[in-house]
């Protein structure tokens, strides 16, 4: 029986997580033979090769042993010669629930060529004291609860390589993982941009489950933040459309600037010696939990290492200053289009459908009722967008429009009226206490 999903993990010298992770694959919901696993040790000197070759796992098991080439190379190494339609890349640190597998398979049912990134937990048995590890877990809670969102607009900087499937066909069709991003952060964002270019459609699959066995350390946040300032450079050269949507932009005009003391800045590239200096300061602040004068210290350090990160990958300060002289700083040769409601309601499904636009301007008659901005590397506007934008953030508007209708046209203000007017504007089961105006009566 050929397997209908094949999983790919990259490891490194990690053979104790990566054995647990592949152990929790051997009890998942469907049957055995529905899946194989293929395990890229990528420059292991550790026991990985003899610890895996030693397992006795229910599932189809492959062992590659290369040198050391990245991350990204290891998975399009696994990805290459999977028998499967269907490839779930998973890192090594993520221990799958028993439902994993069956939610990836059934995402992929109710799309085309689909693109499913899965929900990971911290492991964490009690709520955490230490404000770090505590602040980490809130930003990635709140990163999938944007997720879940019926509305989300999908952008590059959602896909995460962690829980992550697609078709193979798709995926060799993109052209796999860019592997310059060696020792730079970014290949995801990468392969995800050319997914979204590709018009791939992007889905969250909470039921595709695992637990990211990964203790955040500040010492860990601030390599990763030197990482992503090289690979953002590296983005930015390949994909120049994406610089309004990375931290890069913040350099443009001179600038960002660390305020030291009063009347003092100086650019964080210049305070390399900073992060070390701060580091007792930090510690005691986090102790205290002076939450709000650690998140400032904190974000400090993080911007020092990142824009150390740029300079490291661009080489001094007059290549900075042309680098971002050469990038653009508003998104460019977007299709915008224009709906009137008063006009074209009825028919804004099909209008969006037939012709999906990155910006929409929306009016009511000669009255304008909002602007749906560009957005860099994310997803056309689909009708579920533009609906949510009319109903919770113009809502007002729409109504005031609606109320000043010029004499002599059909009017009828009453209540029951205009909601009928705008009810098909609403998402079902959806609250509009979302941010932005309310209507008050969908």
């Amino acid at each position: 029986m050929k397997p209908r999903i094949s999983i790919v993990i990259p490891t490194h010298n990690r053979s104790g997580i990566l054995v647990q992770t592949l152990n929790s694959l051997a009890v998942q919901t469907v049957p055995a033979e529905v899946y194989d696993v293929t395990v890229v040790a990528d420059g292991c000197r550790d026991d990985t090769a003899a610890r895996v070759r030693s397992l006795s796992l229910p599932y189809a098991l492959r062992l590659i042993e290369q040198s050391p080439r990245g991350a990204a190379a290891a998975r399009n190494r696994g990805a290459a010669d999977v028998s499967s339609s269907l490839i779930l890349f998973l890192d090594d640190d993520m221990e799958a629930m028993p439902g994993l597998i069956a939610a990836h398979l059934e995402a992929h049912a109710q799309v085309r060529r689909g693109v499913v990134m899965g929900y990971f937990a911290a492991p964490r048995v009690s709520q955490p004291d230490d404000i770090f590890v505590k602040s980490i877990d809130l930003w990635w809670n709140d990163h999938f609860t944007e997720l879940s969102s019926p509305v989300h607009r999908y952008t590059f900087r959602d896909v995460c390589t962690g829980n992550l499937s697609l078709p193979k066909e798709l995926f060799q069709a993109a052209g796999c993982f860019d592997e310059s991003f060696l020792d730079k952060a970014g290949e995801d964002y990468e392969l995800g941009l050319r997914l979204l270019k590709m018009g791939s459609t992007f889905r969250f699959a909470p039921q595709a489950a695992s637990v990211h066995h990964y203790l955040p350390t500040i010492a860990r946040a601030r390599q990763r933040a030197f990482a992503e300032g090289r690979g953002h450079v590296l983005m930015a050269r390949k994909h120049p459309e994406t610089f309004p949507a990375l931290p890069l932009i913040q350099g443009v005009e001179g600038g960002p600037w660390i305020q030291i003391v009063r009347r003092i800045r100086l650019r964080p590239w210049m305070l390399a010696a900073l992060p070390p200096i701060l580091t007792l300061p930090e510690r005691v602040i986090r102790s205290l939990r002076f939450r709000r004068r650690w998140q400032r210290m904190f974000g400090l350090v993080l911007s020092c290492a990142y824009w150390r990160g740029v300079l490291c990958e661009l080489g001094s300060y007059g290549e900075i200053v042309r680098f971002m002289n050469d990038m653009p700083l508003t998104p460019s040769n977007f299709v915008e289009l224009e709906l009137d409601l008063a006009r074209d309601l009825k028919r804004m499904d099909a209008i969006l459908q037939d012709r999906p636009p990155d910006a929409v301007a929306i009016r009511y008659g000669a009255r304008p009722i909002g602007w749906m901005e560009p957005e860099p590397g994310s997803e056309p506007l689909r009708p579920t967008h533009v609906r949510h934008a009319v109903a919770n953030r113009w809502g007002y508007d729409y109504l005031s429009a609606l109320l000043r209708q010029p004499l002599g046209q059909p009017r009828d203000p009453s209540e029951e009226s205009l909601r009928r007017r705008i009810e098909g504007l609403g998402l079902p089961g959806e609250s509009t206490g979302t941010s932005g105006k309310g209507t008050g009566i969908l």
